[in-house]
């Protein structure tokens, strides 16, 4: 198991915004109309011109923030420094604790399971089996406390029926 102390990722509202003036207006789901040949079109349009999501600058500056955070901690704790996970089997729950924050609680969920698999803790969020996030007012305002827990079986492997894929060691 493995805690960690980071800052309060923004909202999943403000990770990624929209830019103005840069989308398409034939985008499918905003009410328009299209003939499958104008859908085409349009989704090539909006994918070949580079108008994906891109990060709000409150998000970069979260991802440096959690990024000199992490650092620090994992100078100071030697489980951090090894690798935790191995193999593509490794299945993990994830704990989150907030302190009192502006909007809704589990749009906090997303930045900070994106955050482990880029500093290498968990493989890729689709391993996440449980996640859990809650409000605790004993945090300082501004930080979190992340608990990561690797599984003992490969839950969705049990779930279909088949024998439970047991992790090496």
């Amino acid at each position: 198991m493995i805690e960690l102390r980071l800052p309060v990722p923004p909202s999943l509202n403000n990770m990624f915004p929209t830019k103005r003036g840069k989308q398409t207006a034939a985008v499918p789901g905003n009410g328009v109309r299209l003939t499958a040949a104008a859908y085409r079109s349009a989704i090539e349009s909006a994918t070949t011109k580079g108008l994906g999501r891109t990060k709000s600058r409150d998000y970069k500056d979260w991802i440096k923030r959690a990024d000199a955070m992490f650092t620090e901690q994992r100078m100071r704790d030697s489980g951090l420094r090894r690798q935790v996970w191995v193999g593509n089997l490794a299945t993990y729950s994830v704990d989150i604790r907030v302190p009192k924050t502006r909007g809704d609680i589990d749009n906090r969920i997303k930045a900070i399971l994106d955050f482990l698999v880029r500093v290498g803790l968990t493989l890729d969020d689709r391993h996440a089996r449980r996640v859990s996030i809650e409000e605790d007012l004993t945090l300082p305002k501004g930080e979190c406390v992340v608990t990561i827990a690797q599984r003992d079986t490969d839950v969705s492997q049990t779930s279909r029926g088949v024998s439970p894929v047991l992790p090496a060691g």
